[in-house]
């Protein structure tokens, strides 16, 4: 029988480490104190326990639901009388490929000189990081998101009704939200295929900061960010018209993905005011914190907001 961590990070530990000065800690913008903190650890942050799993007893599933269904997408383990769905090693093998491609192409991204420029990524580095972005918006807060704003509020609970039960005197809320866990992974497991191709519709541009800048970019517990215009009244998503999508890649360099149709390449490479612009984004659509390698960045950020 595989077992799961019960610590179970959202976003993976290897793309925050590019943001920590030693690859163990960096400095951390409480969103609800406005607080600075240093040293957090990395292994600590992004991270609930059993987020990827929910558990039913065994008796509260169609036995052929469960094995042309569940068991058939490997993503089920019995302990005792409890079968617990996790997406936590699927999520795990699926990081450790991009992770090892990642790598690979993130030296050349990572630096900073003079001489940076903003640029065109090749497209085995558009690939890399187009699956890295699509993980990301299906594993965490943006899916999370998407689901609670469409998907459940459509009440598609009623899909599962004829095959998962609730035991005698079991709570009605709690059996809920563990249906509403289960659907919300099967809907994002069936939407990564669809995100890919919508994204790499899109063109891929890096952005580097000027090497005058003050500040360096930061990051979340929401890595991917969007952007649209305010005079634009329409709800915000991958596909939305206008919409920019914003993910940094280290202090340094920020992906720029968008609908060239609506938007030119930018040229100048980044100054403190859209460093700024950027690291807002990431404290406003943020779930708790706003991580940086930089404490001057993360202070800006603070001063902007009380």
């Amino acid at each position: 029988m595989n077992t799961h961590p019960i610590k179970q990070h959202y976003v993976p530990q290897f793309y925050l480490k590019k943001f920590s000065p030693n690859k163990k800690t960096f400095y951390r913008l409480d969103k609800k104190s406005n607080l600075i903190s240093s040293d957090i650890p990395i292994k600590t942050i992004a991270q609930e326990k059993r987020f990827y799993d929910v558990t039913f007893n065994k008796n509260q599933i169609n036995k052929k639901f469960f094995k042309e269904y569940l068991e058939e997408d490997k993503i089920c383990t019995q302990k005792d009388d409890n079968i617990i769905i996790s997406l936590e090693d699927w999520f795990s093998n699926q990081e450790s490929i991009i992770s090892n491609k990642y790598h690979y192409i993130i030296p050349n991204i990572d630096k900073t000189t003079i001489l940076d420029k903003n640029y065109i990524p090749s497209n085995e580095t558009k690939d890399i990081l187009c699956s890295l972005c699509n993980l990301l918006l299906n594993r965490g807060i943006q899916s999370q998101n998407l689901f609670n704003n469409k998907i459940y509020a459509e009440n598609k609970l009623n899909l599962y009704k004829d095959y998962i039960y609730p035991m005698p005197k079991e709570d009605l809320s709690s059996f809920n939200n563990k249906l509403k866990k289960l659907l919300w992974f099967t809907t994002f497991m069936n939407s990564i295929k669809s995100i890919q191709l919508i994204l790499l519709k899109k063109t891929f541009q890096i952005l580097s900061i000027a090497p005058s800048s003050k500040n360096t970019l930061c990051t979340s517990d929401n890595p991917i960010v969007f952007y649209r215009p305010n005079n634009i009244h329409s709800s915000l998503g991958i596909s939305t018209l206008y919409t920019q999508i914003f993910f940094s890649l280290s202090p340094y360099k920020v992906l720029r993905i968008f609908n060239p149709n609506e938007y030119p390449i930018i040229q100048e490479t980044l100054k403190d005011k859209y460093i700024t612009l950027i690291n807002k984004l990431y404290y406003q659509q943020s779930k708790k914190y706003i991580f940086s390698r930089d404490y001057n960045s993360l202070l800006s950020l603070k001063n902007l907001n009380k």
